[in-house]
């Protein structure tokens, strides 16, 4: 009976479904769940599914979509906007280097132009020490080149005389009484541009000549050609020497002010001394020796400041070599203008110095001393003879520069 008993598809289905479905595992979610209590099979873990959006969910999404996309639109804007601000800058740096670059050229050459226009060569330096050498012994000449019967000295005049020409008062009594005073006049003249004027920096203002002064005082040890000078250290020196005389100038200049006008009241105030002092020497009035004696001055100024703005270094010297009076000698001397050469010369007065020059306007060499003039003397003797044996035990100045007397 049992085996007449039709069979029922469907249930044979759901027969052969359930025994395979007891076969697999339960999912995960149902792994926990109590057989017994059907919510429990029917609970699932929130963990397990994915967060649910708020709210309409297509049109949170277009929306955050539309949003991103507007903000990357305004990213790239920016990004360019960026750019394209650094591009400019970029060329605006690279045109002001350009601008630069160019300026420091045109300034370079332009130093160069007036480094080379002031470096003078040493026959252009001569020629002006001549010039100057001819006005002060024509000046002498006009105005101390005469017989001047019952002179009297003043005591206000030697006093002024021997702070240049250092010596005993009779000697220089004795030079003032006789035909040689004019020669005595022309070495006070020239040891005082050599003490007050030359390396004074006197062209330039009171401030800053007075520092100029003080610092080339200080670096006075590098101005020595010595062997154990540094060659470095005296190109340094002498090469600010002349780049800061240059400078001064350049802005006085664009100041409006000339160095003739910095100078006006210096020789105002130096020529009325020179010329009171040397007025009872000569025929003529203080006041028309002071006329000459401007010109002189303002020649002096113009040749120091010419040296001053050159790189080689140049000094004067008033001191002969040998302990006056001394023989002559034609290497480093050389007679007045009109004075003949002749054998067994004796040399009493050194009337102008000589010029001598270290270095180069390269800032080399300044070991190697050339002589550029030769110093100028006197070997006539005054009228009277002066009480003085010349002796090397003589300590001053006057003993290398005047000496009277025959020997």
């Amino acid at each position: 009976m049992a085996d007449s008993m039709p069979t029922n598809p469907s249930n044979a289905t759901i027969t052969t479904r359930a025994a395979k479905d007891s076969t697999e595992p339960d999912p995960p979610h149902l792994e926990n769940a109590n057989p017994n209590d059907s919510k429990s099979s029917l609970k699932l873990n929130s963990k397990d599914l994915p967060p649910l959006p708020a709210g309409d969910s297509a049109f949170d999404l277009n929306t955050q979509l539309r949003e991103a996309e507007e903000d990357l639109e305004a990213e790239i804007r920016q990004h360019h906007q960026t750019r394209a601000d650094l591009q400019k800058k970029q060329l605006e740096s690279d045109s002001l280097r350009k601008r630069l670059l160019q300026t420091a050229n045109e300034l370079n050459q332009v130093m160069r132009q007036n480094q080379g226009s002031s470096q003078l060569t040493d026959d252009e330096l001569i020629q002006k020490a001549r010039q100057l050498r001819y006005e002060i012994n024509s000046f002498v000449i006009q105005y101390f080149d005469h017989e001047l019967k019952n002179l009297k000295i003043p005591h206000t005049s030697y006093a002024y005389f021997s702070k240049y020409v250092r010596g005993e008062k009779g000697n220089f009594e004795t030079y003032m009484r006789s035909s040689t005073r004019h020669a005595l006049v022309e070495a006070f003249l020239w040891l005082y541009l050599e003490e007050e004027v030359f390396g004074k920096f006197r062209w330039a203002p009171t401030e800053a000549s007075k520092m100029l002064t003080g610092m080339c005082d200080f670096f006075e040890p590098l101005k020595s050609v010595d062997s154990d000078t540094i060659p470095e250290a005296q190109r340094k020196f002498h090469t600010w020497r002349s780049h800061t005389s240059s400078l001064v100038l350049n802005t006085m200049y664009l100041n409006g002010r000339s160095a003739l006008a910095e100078t006006g009241r210096f020789m105002k105030t130096e020529v009325a001394k020179i010329a009171r002092a040397l007025e009872p020497f000569s025929p003529s009035s203080w006041r028309d020796l002071q006329d000459s004696l401007v010109d002189i001055i303002s020649r002096g100024l113009t040749l120091d400041e010419d040296i001053s703005k050159q790189v080689a270094s140049f000094t004067w010297s008033m001191e002969a070599p040998e302990i006056l009076p001394c023989p002559f000698n034609p290497e480093s001397m050389e007679l007045e203008p009109g004075r003949q050469m002749t054998e067994g010369l004796t040399v009493r007065l050194v009337t102008a110095p000589g010029l001598n020059k270290s270095g180069n306007s390269f800032g080399e060499d300044f070991d190697v001393v050339n002589g550029l003039l030769k110093m100028q003397v006197s070997c006539e003797s005054p009228s009277k003879e002066i009480v003085g044996d010349g002796s090397r035990s003589s300590s001053s100045l006057m003993s290398r520069i005047l000496a009277a007397g025959k020997s």
